[in-house]
């Protein structure tokens, strides 16, 4: 089974997905949400060994463990969870690095920013979901002093005395106490290997608790027009997308007397925020699911980061 990244959720959201799926399958194949995602994993080591997320990242931050941040190609404040509190975190680093081929929210904070190119305007290879490696040619010219996230590293890695930049140590993901163990599999014969979540070992799914002020439990997830911050820089994508969407089973959407697209109140325990509800056959009732909210400031208020679901109150706007 193929399934897009959780969406802000704790790590056991995976986990809680293998066990309803574990007497129908054997395994989960993760798909990032970016542009070679899995070459990024598989080949250039970009995964934690530790288990650290983000918000991880933000409590050391506010300890003051962590005193410099280096982001490539992301904005926290535009694709995390509670941002008044990533912002408020990220104007206590001493050096706030932002690699990026775009500004955004996060550079306005930045100490230093570099820019990158876009997909088009380099060459190299990616891996597709099968592993197989796809090279690709520039075919377009990059702006001026723009340079690769490659070339950007290496230079870096030179300055400080490195022949080479390391990516990853060793080449293999470390099992880490409390976290779904995975197992290293190669989907095809001869192509690059990729991490496989086994279900075989999960039980239970996670619940989250409701109430009456808040009965819904409202999902977010992953937009079909993509969420990475490339996905966001274009007009015609945003139109698409047409904001903070709701989306609810056909029973809940009746019995709230709402209008398709019509514009509703979302409020959770953790904030509050307006939106278009539509209905859809395929939602059960009580849950609805929550569409666009990476890049938009009132839709990641009402979340918070290790909570793959958070119950919500959905009713008639103002």
């Amino acid at each position: 089974v193929l399934v897009v990244p959780d969406l802000y959720g704790h790590h056991d959201a995976r986990a809680s997905l293998a066990a309803s799926l574990h007497d129908r399958v054997r395994g989960i194949i993760p798909l990032g949400g970016q542009f070679n995602s899995l070459g990024a994993v598989v080949a250039g080591g970009f995964a934690s060994a530790t288990g650290r997320d983000f918000s991880d990242i933000l409590g050391d931050i506010e300890t003051g463990s962590i005193r410099a941040l280096y982001l490539l190609g992301e904005d926290p404040l535009e694709g995390c969870p509670d941002p008044v509190r990533v912002r408020a975190a990220l104007s206590m680093l001493d050096l706030l690095i932002c690699q990026s081929p775009y500004e955004t929210s996060v550079t306005e904070l930045a100490h230093v920013v570099l820019p990158t190119a876009l997909p088009p305007e380099k060459e190299g290879s990616v891996l597709s979901v099968t592993g197989e490696r796809q090279v690709f040619r520039m075919v377009m010219a990059r702006p001026v002093g723009v340079r690769s996230d490659g070339e950007i590293l290496r230079e870096i890695a030179g300055i400080m005395g490195r022949e080479e930049v390391v990516f990853a140590s060793g080449g293999t993901l470390q099992e880490v106490p409390g976290q779904p163990r995975r197992r290293r599999s190669s989907v095809a014969s001869g192509k690059a290997e990729i991490d496989v979540l086994d279900v075989s070992q999960y039980e239970k799914p996670l619940e989250v608790a409701l109430s009456a002020e808040f009965p819904f439990l409202l999902l977010p997830v992953p937009s079909l027009f993509g969420d990475s911050v490339l996905n966001r820089q274009s007009p015609e994508i945003d139109g698409l997308r047409n904001g903070l969407t709701v989306v609810m089973g056909n029973d809940d959407f009746a019995a709230q007397g709402f209008g398709e697209k019509e514009t509703v109140a979302v409020s959770t325990p953790f904030g509050a925020a307006r939106a278009i509800v539509r209905s859809s056959a395929r939602i059960k009732r009580g849950t609805a699911l929550l569409l666009h909210s990476p890049g938009s400031p009132d839709g990641l208020a009402l979340l918070r980061p290790g909570y793959a679901a958070v119950p919500a109150a959905i009713g008639k706007g103002e």
